[in-house]
C-alpha cells in the first residue's frame, strides 16, 4: 500500500488517482483508516485524487459484482 491506504495508481495527462479496493462491507474501515493519514491531505493538496472502490453482491451470493465509488476527502 502506498502510505498505508492506496493500492492503485492510475495517471493519464493531467490527472492521478490513487485508488483503495475492498469489499463492501469494509468500506467504511477504508476511509476512515486513509482519514487518519496525514499523507492523504498532502495527496489531495497537490492536485491527486482519492477513491475508495467497494465491491458487493446486492442480488446475493452467485450474482452480478457492482463498484460503489467514493471520491475525493470521502
Amino acid at each position: 500500500d502506498l502510505w498505508g491506504f492506496g493500492e492503485y495508481l492510475a495517471c493519464r495527462p493531467g490527472e492521478i488517482l490513487l485508488v483503495q479496493v475492498t469489499y463492501h462491507t469494509e468500506a467504511a474501515k477504508r476511509v476512515t483508516k486513509a482519514r487518519s493519514k496525514p499523507e492523504l491531505a498532502k495527496w489531495l493538496d497537490a492536485g491527486g485524487k482519492f477513491q475508495v472502490h467497494s465491491w458487493r453482491q446486492p442480488g446475493g451470493p452467485g450474482t452480478r459484482w457492482e463498484c460503489v465509488v467514493r471520491e475525493g476527502a470521502l
